[in-house]
């Protein structure tokens, strides 16, 4: 009588695993495809909308070049602030 509860078992779950992979898979394949390059982007994990075409915007808050105070600055304020996580887990 065992072996027929786990027959009945296993057999719902083969179904039921059927029916989770071949549902989705119906509507999945009716959708339209994805441009080819659009989808080598999202494979990559690069945005789609930011083409080579598409330039992007400077921003004029934020200089791209900074001086050699301003980059030691930004030094310390990184190693100050990694010291302070370090002390805060070693509590």
């Amino acid at each position: 009588m065992a072996e027929f509860f786990a027959g009945v078992v296993a057999g719902v779950a083969a179904v039921g695993l059927l029916v989770i992979v071949l549902a989705p898979s119906r509507r999945v394949r009716s959708e339209a495809r994805l441009d080819r390059e659009v989808e080598t982007r999202l494979l990559l994990g690069v945005d789609p909308e930011v083409t080579s075409e598409t330039q992007a915007v400077p921003t004029e808050e934020h200089p791209a070049d900074f001086g050699a105070a301003e980059l030691q600055a930004l030094r310390q304020l990184g190693s100050e602030q990694a010291g302070s996580r370090r002390r805060g887990r070693n509590r």
